[in-house]
């Protein structure tokens, strides 16, 4: 393989020439890194570009608009999954976050936010949206980071008025039980809707770093 700048001879497969250092003719052009967060080879994070932005593993490629939609989507499915669970006596009964949301003996307002933000993450993927957030610069996964974030703490806010309740109810009836009028032992468990949205948050913040760090390298 010769060097088409200067003439020189150049092994075959060789990228640049060894005399003049240019490109050899025929040999591909080094990939171009700028706009991409490459982790490893494996997971890759392409920049947003006009209203799309790409996540590839393992060499396939899924559009982010999408990526975000489905979780929003499983997020939603996840709040008819049994969410929170009481124990009274050896008695247990659980309640999934659709119900806790909407009971119809008191309004938990945090848990109202487990149905909104997964609504606010689909809508802010839609080709509307993405025009007025400047999306090729990544501030659509700004907004999708911290509402992720604050999907992960929403579940623990729902939980801290219900534990403090049952906290009392157990220093009450602790009281009574001492006075031999009988003690009722309750706990609060975390149940496996609770975990699963832990989960799909954490990695929708994730996968929202890791398109605004590739952003930031354009």
């Amino acid at each position: 393989m010769f060097c088409g700048n200067c003439g020189k001879k150049n092994e075959d497969g060789s990228k640049f020439c060894f005399s003049c250092g240019l490109l050899v003719e025929g040999a591909a052009p080094a990939e171009s890194t700028s706009g991409v967060l490459d982790l490893g080879g494996i997971i890759k994070f392409e920049a947003p570009s006009e209203d799309n932005a790409k996540l590839v593993v393992a060499g396939k490629a899924f559009e982010a608009g999408m990526i975000f939609k489905v979780m929003a989507v499983v997020g939603l499915v996840l709040l008819f999954f049994p969410f929170l669970g009481v124990r009274v006596m050896g008695i247990s009964e659980s309640s999934s976050g659709f119900a806790f949301a909407f009971q119809t003996d008191g309004f938990n307002f945090f848990a109202l936010f487990l149905f909104l933000i997964p609504v606010a993450l689909f809508c802010l993927h839609l080709a509307p949206l993405k025009e007025h957030l400047k999306f090729t610069k990544g501030y659509a996964f700004i907004i999708s980071a911290a509402l992720s974030v604050f999907a992960v703490i929403v579940p623990f806010l729902v939980r801290m008025p219900l534990a403090r309740d049952m906290r009392l109810a157990n220093q009450a009836t602790g009281l009574l039980g001492a006075f031999g009028l009988g003690n009722i032992d309750m706990s609060l468990r975390i149940q496996a809707g609770f975990i699963l949205l832990m989960i799909l948050y954490v990695l929708a913040a994730a996968v929202s770093v890791g398109f605004i760090m590739a952003a930031k390298n354009k």
